[in-house]
């Protein structure tokens, strides 16, 4: 009642902007994700046959595979992350606004009310926790090591955000991005045809273009 009063003939206008940025900003970035993960697959084949034997191995449903049978296989989790890592649909600074007790950030003090802020892809790349070959992409990467060194490299992971702000349609995002990939690795047969036609940009919002690939359904 109160916000209507406010913003009287605006609350259902706002309603709706809200509703329809949170819905596209979901669907664009699982999208956007699931076109690095299949790029890098295609363009990487030992790691698409990584990821084929162990669907194939898993005994996983066909067509469709279920959630319950690809939730917790660990090459294409490790598929998963590293597309989340390489590629982050928002390669935008996240801001945030320093507490009034001000905080020291890598030996400098940042008063009370100071912007900062930490864009993803660059966060995404740093060498001590990723490793020296943080450009590239290696799923591997995932699964070596200590269980220790995977929480730090999941920590370091700045695509959803962190803290109290972190997205909300995470576990959503994955999910969808666990169903449709193996359906497409294990039904059809991808391959790119032009791989310097593909380009990046950054545009608030990190954009794929020119994918060009044939798709051919697997004879069963």
């Amino acid at each position: 009642m109160t916000e209507t009063n406010l913003y009287p003939g605006k609350l259902c206008r706002f309603v709706t902007a809200w509703t329809l940025s949170n819905v596209l900003a979901g669907s664009d970035s699982v999208g956007s994700v699931m076109k690095t993960i299949m790029y890098n697959l295609l363009t990487s084949p030992q790691t698409m046959e990584k990821l084929r034997t162990e669907l194939l191995d898993a005994c996983v449903s066909q067509p469709y595979p279920r959630w319950s049978e690809v939730s917790g296989l660990p090459y294409l989790d490790a598929c998963v992350q590293e597309a989340l890592r390489i590629h982050p649909p928002f390669a935008m600074p996240f801001e945030r606004i320093v507490p009034k007790t001000g905080i020291f950030i890598a030996g400098h003090f940042l008063p009370a009310g100071t912007i900062v802020g930490a864009n993803p892809y660059v966060v995404n790349r740093h060498l001590p926790t990723f490793g020296p070959d943080a450009e590239t992409w290696r799923p591997e990467r995932w699964l070596e090591g200590p269980k220790s060194l995977r929480k730090i490299r999941e920590d370091g992971l700045l695509t959803f955000g962190a803290g109290r702000r972190v997205c909300l349609g995470k576990h959503i995002g994955i999910f969808e991005i666990k169903k449709l990939i193996p359906f497409l690795a294990l039904n059809y047969d991808i391959r790119i045809v032009n791989t310097e036609a593909f380009t990046v940009e950054n545009q608030w919002f990190f954009r794929q273009t020119n994918l060009q690939a044939q798709i051919r359904r697997q004879s069963s």
